[in-house]
């Protein structure tokens, strides 16, 4: 059998591109955040000068703080890429209708 994809439907895949995008990137922060903290606070224990720079300040951010900072950075990043992903389904949608779309053959040989 032969499926030829003309037509991807916008709202489903911003939905479904946002909220995994949201998820992921809020997991991917939180980690990223732990571990950057985690070097703050062990270069801020063998160098001095850095208390001068406010780093004791950022080395003692709250769990709190921590997820609400990860979630807006997930939220941030999240509305980035699902703006170029909406673009590239608009021009293949566009593409599709003129030349053609994407022909798959499923099916046992």
């Amino acid at each position: 059998m032969k499926y030829e994809i003309k037509n991807i439907s916008l709202s489903s895949v911003l939905k479904m591109s946002f909220l995994t995008l949201l998820t992921t990137g809020t997991i991917f922060f939180t980690f990223m955040t732990l571990i950057i903290l985690r070097l703050v606070n062990s270069i801020g224990a063998e160098m001095e000068e850095l208390s001068d720079l406010g780093v004791d300040t950022i080395a003692e951010m709250s769990l709190s703080s921590i997820l609400m900072s990860s979630f807006l950075f997930g939220v941030l990043i999240s509305i980035g890429i699902v703006f170029w992903i909406s673009l590239i389904v608009i021009f293949y949608n566009f593409f599709a209708k003129l030349v053609g779309g994407m022909v798959m053959e499923i099916g046992k040989k």
